[in-house]
């Protein structure tokens, strides 16, 4: 696929489209005028830019800043309709959420929680997912592992 059909698509459907990006080295087109030179850091895709998805333009805002900028997606590693990662969604949700440091907290819990429940699973639950895409054993491993990095952060923080 074509990166400018791809952000064609995504403009056309909202912001389904990578959230986090590098950009490179440069000078970038504010979106009301002006130029900035940008030295190579993160920054937070904020969608394809409406009048000029044609030429794979983006509006990205600095992160450390919150300056806009339009910058084609060529400059931008990965480029903005790149799917995510798990690792990169995860991120972003501990990161960027409206809820702030609270939905952290949430996640935080819902992994604990999540493994307690795996380690209690009744035996009839633990056949049934033998017979499927998972098994139960390296189901309960990650759910132990999840539980003692929990234990050592406990006790690393007293």
């Amino acid at each position: 696929m074509h990166k400018n059909d791809a952000a064609q698509r995504c403009a056309s459907k909202g912001n389904e489209m990578r959230k986090i990006s590098e950009i490179d080295d440069g000078t970038y087109e504010r979106p009301f005028g002006g130029f900035i030179d940008m030295r190579r850091q993160q920054v937070r895709v904020l969608r394809a830019h409406d009048r000029r998805v044609d030429e794979d333009m983006f509006v990205v805002t600095s992160m450390s800043d919150n300056r806009e900028m339009l910058v084609p997606g060529d400059a931008l590693n990965p480029h903005p309709t790149d799917p995510e990662t798990n690792v990169e969604f995860v991120a972003r949700m501990m990161e960027g959420s409206r809820t702030g440091v609270l939905m952290q907290a949430f996640v935080l819990e819902a992994v604990a929680k999540y493994s307690e429940l795996v380690k209690q699973m009744p035996q009839d639950q633990r056949d049934r997912m033998n017979a499927g895409m998972i098994a139960y054993a390296p189901w309960e491993r990650c759910a132990d592992e999840a539980l003692q990095l929990f234990a050592d952060r406990k006790a690393e923080r007293g």
